[in-house]
């Protein structure tokens, strides 16, 4: 069975309507896909939790039988600059 993830998004723009598709599916990206299971990654660990509480059961439904892992993305630690007169 094959899974096509621009096709799925559309079919969520359609039930869950654009705002909520472009702030919360959107960035979600294709990590993987199998017979068994659907892997998205989440830019976040809390996006990943937001997703999954509201989302779930839409994304289930879209897997189509496969098993779904949603994975929150590793974020490099932000850098931020000394304060002012400090080294």
């Amino acid at each position: 069975m094959s899974f096509e993830w621009p096709k799925a998004m559309a079919t969520l723009t359609d039930v869950l309507g654009e705002a909520v598709t472009e702030r919360w599916i959107t960035p979600l990206k294709l990590a993987s896909v199998s017979e068994q299971a659907l892997v998205l990654e989440a830019p976040n660990q809390f996006f990943r939790d937001w997703v999954l509480t509201h989302y779930r059961a839409h994304l289930e439904q879209l897997a189509g039988g496969r098993q779904l892992q949603v994975i929150a993305s590793e974020e490099p630690p932000r850098q931020e600059p000394p304060p002012k007169g400090l080294p």
